[in-house]
């Protein structure tokens, strides 16, 4: 009974372990959107913090159209975030 309970422990310890793990990487974590013709960059963290922004002197004239590109390289961003931190680092937790 008591090993049991010492096992149960060292698991619960693990899994703290890598789920602290797991945040730190997401934290820095760093994902490029970019935006048609390359005009606007966007780098996130995979916390969903934008981190940095790059537009090309190119698109400033024109505000609506930098405006889109900014939220297309955003979403295009966030998209990666998403995909990279599915259930499939969970799934190396939870190998059941």
């Amino acid at each position: 009974m008591f090993s049991k309970m010492s096992n149960m422990k060292q698991q619960a310890k693990m899994l703290k372990d890598q789920m602290e793990k797991m945040q730190k990487d997401l934290k820095e974590k760093r994902i490029e959107g970019v935006s048609a013709n390359d005009l606007v960059k966007v780098i996130i963290s995979g916390e969903k913090e934008i981190v940095d922004i790059k537009i090309d002197k190119e698109c400033l004239s024109d505000v609506e159209g930098l405006q889109d590109l900014i939220i297309d390289a955003l979403k295009k961003a966030y998209s990666q975030v998403e995909d990279s931190t599915d259930l499939s680092s969970l799934k190396s937790m939870f190998p059941f």
